[in-house]
């Protein structure tokens, strides 16, 4: 296959648009987010206590 086949052939499989990947820094404010709202439950789901035996 020579290069424009193979151009051919990713803009078949995937369209002419390329593919945006998240930044490192969007992804860890994202993972915070959920962290924070996991703990916001548990919380809540404990009552308010942190000490549960």
């Amino acid at each position: 296959m020579d290069r424009r086949e193979i151009d051919k052939a990713i803009e078949y499989s995937f369209g002419k648009d390329p593919i945006a990947l998240p930044d490192d820094r969007y992804l860890e404010r994202k993972g915070q987010e959920y962290l924070s709202k996991q703990g916001w439950l548990e919380r809540e789901l404990l009552g308010g206590n942190k000490h549960v035996r």
